[in-house]
């Protein structure tokens, strides 16, 4: 599309709205190439784009567009077999997981087609994004386990740190803290160091490293720490050369995976983009339109989208059906330009994949080219006045223009002599419908509303005005020429009416009498269309109480059928228990009527007659002289189906009865049924044992019914937090909890590294994951319990 025209209907604006709802500098970038096209196959991937990414965002909430940076610099420093610094590797490291995170969101339902392309071409690489991880504390700073290297030469720094400062200690707290000029140890040049007073710096045996700015101290490195300082130097100096073979072994492996890196970070910048697409059609309350390869043009309620949307009036209009040429006449300020503003930028938004602030039957035409000429175009550095402006423009889009284009004029014909500037715009829009050319004019003569009332392919629009409150209400009529309203305004602002008659007396007659009839049309119209809203409204509240009533008995028919959907659920579970319940019973009947042969019924009626005869002897013996001893602490308020022990009997029994009037209560001891005194049962556990086993019940129970389901420990060191998470988890295993949640944060990563390494290795956690990304995902660990 021509620059010119592009500036002029301000799609630049389109484009950095659109780059607003970007999450990255690459999206942004990404939204401002955008250009309109004309092949159909790129416009309708570009909106099928947009529907996509509006279909997701209306059923879910927007993905957590992370770690998306300008990596060009990067990636090629890697093709070099260069080495990455900490902060590089570190943005990588977090495009992994903006990675991880897509790949989570589009986890639980499945993307559609276009973005799902994008989706599978993205490649977590975990084992690599987490040893980035787990090796760098910040953007800055490599952690002390990022080698057991690393770990062993900073222990040894500790070290010797501590003995350096041990050594300079007694300087400062001992003999020669006279000649210091502060009690205290300080750093210069990489080495540590004493303020010692200038007059004394012979004093004190060493080397000097610094001098105050005044003169008066001397900064000295006692001869005693010399050594000392030269070893830490030395492993400081090895601390950098691992922490060198720690970035080159990363960047080493970020290179080998370079094509996958490239391809996440183009599919990325794209689903950016798509979402960006998607959001601003939410935002505009826009639709796909429906792409026309015929020129024809419907605009239904379409909306200028820069406008404040609750001030905007829709306009609707259409080209291509009946007629090709469309002249807008009406007042000044009325809104005729913005009707042509409008019309051109919902071409250009459609055309470069956007969705457009319409309604629903909107038709867009694959125009190759749109021609404008609107607004003021007088050129004081070229000696040009408005008209020559304009008809340099025009004569430079009557020689381009082709029939697969679209003409906007604004003020066609204005600047010069009316009659001939009115006969050069129906010269120009003749010439524009003989060739079938899309075109839009505005104009103020009545002669071009006459020549389209004439001319078959022409039609007139008028923008409205109301005559009561001698106002624009910026709607686009079509069939029906605009009014100045000149005389009228006048008017009603207090020119005198011999002013107005005079004025008139200068028009010819036939052009009064054509203005009067176009008025006398307006003011029945607008009659016409007030009582045609009162009607649509009537019609309006009669469709609402319909479709209230619809709902109303859909619903009604939705209660009845959830009712006996349970209800047949219900019985058909009951009936399912019942049947497994029975069929097993029956296999149990049929194992025992296997296993029970003609000779083993004989032996079970001989161990039937054995027992017996063994009760009957034993009741003879208790008559002749067994004796049922009391107990030393018998039951009390004995209860049926208490478990008792017969302590005569040496056997335990089971509560049928409660006691008689004689003390004696009924006891089934294993086959046998037994009268026994109360006083001679004791419980089969001591009531110590059954107490304590109920006071756990409860309390197991008690921090069941209290137990919080997640902890969090954002803003503590893992000392601090370790033995409020030890506590916890051992609390939720006592309380039977399946899982809970660990709230540590994202960070930096250290503390969540170190909670999950201990959950690792705690006996009660059986596994442990991240959590889902609408749930806390990176920043919370979901323990799982045995």
């Amino acid at each position: 599309m021509n620059q010119r025209v592009l500036d002029i209907l301000e799609f630049q604006k389109i484009k950095d709205k659109l780059a607003s709802f970007a999450a990255s500098e690459p999206g942004k970038a990404r939204a401002r190439e955008i250009s309109p096209s004309h092949h159909e196959a790129k416009v309708e991937r570009g909106l099928a784009e947009t529907q996509e990414a509006v279909q997701v965002l209306t059923k879910r909430s927007r993905p957590a567009l992370v770690g998306i940076r300008d990596q060009e610099k990067d990636f090629k420093r890697l093709a070099l077999g260069g080495t990455l610094t900490i902060e590089q590797i570190v943005y990588l490291g977090d495009s992994l997981r903006g990675v991880q995170y897509l790949k989570d969101y589009f986890s639980e339902e499945a993307p559609p087609a276009l973005m799902g392309t994008l989706v599978d071409k993205l490649t977590p690489l975990r084992g690599l994004r987490e040893k980035i991880e787990r090796t760098f504390e910040s953007d800055q700073e490599v952690s002390d386990q990022a080698s057991p290297a690393l770990a062993q030469i900073r222990q040894s720094m500790v070290q010797k740190k501590e003995e350096v400062r041990r050594k300079l200690n007694s300087f400062v707290t001992g003999d020669s803290q006279k000649y210091l000029q502060d009690n205290l140890v300080t750093i210069r040049a990489g080495r540590y160091v004493i303020p010692v007073k200038q007059e004394n710096k012979s004093s004190i045996k060493g080397l000097i490293h610094d001098t105050s700015s005044s003169g008066a101290t001397v900064f000295i490195e006692p001869l005693a720490v010399v050594e000392l300082n030269n070893q830490l130097r030395e492993l400081e100096n090895k601390e950098r050369q691992e922490i060198h073979r720690i970035l080159q072994e990363l960047s080493d492996q970020l290179a080998e995976n370079l094509p996958v890196l490239k391809q996440n970070n183009y599919a990325m910048v794209e689903l950016d983009f798509i979402f960006a697409k998607g959001r601003l059609a939410l935002e505009e309350k826009a639709i796909k339109p429906r792409i026309s390869q015929e020129k024809k043009l419907k605009i239904d309620q379409g909306r200028h989208p820069l406008l404040d949307p609750r001030k905007v009036v829709p306009i609707d209009l259409d080209l291509g059906y009946d007629f090709n040429s469309l002249i807008i006449t009406g007042p000044n300020t009325g809104g005729k330009t913005v009707s042509l503003k409008t019309t051109g930028l919902l071409i250009l938004m459609a055309q470069a994949g956007l969705f457009v602030p319409a309604g629903p039957n909107t038709v867009i035409p694959l125009v190759h080219e749109i021609y404008a000429d609107i607004g003021d175009e007088q050129s004081i550095e070229q000696n040009l006045s408005t008209f020559s402006s304009h008809m340099v423009n025009i004569v430079d889009i009557l020689s381009k223009i082709t029939d697969q284009d679209l003409v906007l004029f604004d003020e066609l014909g204005a600047g010069t002599d009316p009659t001939e500037g009115a006969a050069l715009a129906m010269t120009i829009i003749d010439k524009m419908r003989e060739r079938g050319i899309l075109t839009m004019a505005t104009t103020h003569y009545n002669q071009l509303k006459v020549y389209a009332l004439e001319t078959p392919g022409v039609a007139n629009a008028g923008m409205e005005f109301d005559l009561e409150t001698l106002s624009p209400t910026y709607r686009l009529r079509i069939g029906t020429p605009g009014k100045s309203n000149a005389f009228e305004i006048s008017r009603r602002l207090g020119l005198g009416e011999d002013y107005i008659q005079a004025a008139k007396s200068f028009i010819h007659s036939d052009s009064l009498k054509f203005e009067d009839v176009l008025e006398g049309l307006e003011r029945e119209r607008q009659d016409l269309s007030r009582k045609n809203q009162a009607e649509e409204a009537k019609q309006r509240e009669i469709e609402a109480l319909k479709a209230r009533l619809q709902r109303e008995v859909e619903k009604s028919e939705r209660q009845r059928d959830r009712i006996l959907d349970q209800a047949n659920e219900k019985a058909e579970k009951i009936l399912r228990e019942a049947k497994e319940q029975a069929d097993l019973a029956l296999l149990e009947l049929k194992d025992i009527q296997a296993s029970m042969a003609s000779q083993e019924e004989k032996r079970l009626q001989q161990t039937r007659n054995y027992l017996g005869e063994n009760l009957r002897s034993l009741a003879k013996k208790n008559k002749k002289g067994l004796v049922i001893e009391k107990v030393a602490r018998p039951i009390e308020d004995v209860k049926v189906g208490d478990t008792v022990f017969s302590k005569s009997l040496q056997q335990k029994g089971q509560v049928l009865e409660l006691p008689d009037k004689q003390g004696n209560v009924l006891v089934q001891l294993g086959i046998l049924k037994m009268s026994l005194p109360v006083n001679s049962l004791t419980y089969a556990e001591s009531q110590e044992e059954a107490r304590g086993r109920v006071q756990t019940k409860s309390m197991i129970s008690k921090k069941s019914k209290n137990f919080k389901t997640e902890l969090d420990l954002r803003g503590q060191t893992f000392e601090e937090a370790k033995i409020q998470l030890e506590k916890y988890i051992d609390d939720a295993y006592l309380s039977g909890m399946p899982s809970v949640r660990i709230i540590h944060g994202k960070g930096t990563g250290a503390l969540r590294e170190k909670v999950r390494n201990f959950l690792h290795h705690y006996q009660p956690v059986k596994k442990i994951e991240d959590a889902k990304m609408n749930e806390g995902g990176y920043g919370v660990t979901i323990a799982y319990l045995n």
